[in-house]
């Protein structure tokens, strides 16, 4: 994928995708501690993005932070955003946590800090199941 950001000046980014394979153990989302698997899920992510400490110390489920490559790279706002935003889908869609993607925000950078809200809707579990309720993240990502 090409961008190419025209404000002042130009810049041009080129990231390049690897495909890191298949996992074997896709599909298998299980619950631990009276939680769900979408609530688990949802916990990993936020203690991985902003810090939290919200995650039962468990051996399934840990920590995961989808913008660890672009924390203290520097990168104007014209492209930290949508990389983000394809970092961030491609995490959820790639680990089938979400079935859709379907709110973005990164605000702009204060001392720092951005403001992060990201909303998905989880995989259904079962065809004739009814739609899942949306899950909701929002904080402050640091070094973005």
């Amino acid at each position: 994928m090409t961008t190419e950001s025209t404000t002042a000046s130009q810049r041009h980014v080129t990231i390049t995708l690897a495909d890191r394979g298949r996992s074997n153990q896709r599909g298998l989302r299980v619950g631990v501690n009276n939680m769900s698997a979408e609530e688990l899920g949802r916990r990993a992510l936020s203690d991985g993005l902003f810090g939290t400490d919200d995650l039962p110390r468990d051996w399934i489920y840990r920590a995961v932070d989808p913008l660890s490559g672009l924390r203290g790279r520097g990168l104007a706002d014209a492209v930290a955003r949508p990389v983000a935003h394809l970092l961030l889908a491609e995490h959820l869609l790639a680990s089938e946590e979400a079935a859709t993607v379907d709110e973005f925000r990164l605000g702009p950078s204060r001392a720092g800090r951005r403001s992060l809200r990201l909303t998905w809707t989880p995989r259904r579990q079962y065809v004739n199941a009814p739609d899942p309720e949306h899950i909701t993240i929002e904080g402050e990502v640091s070094g973005i």
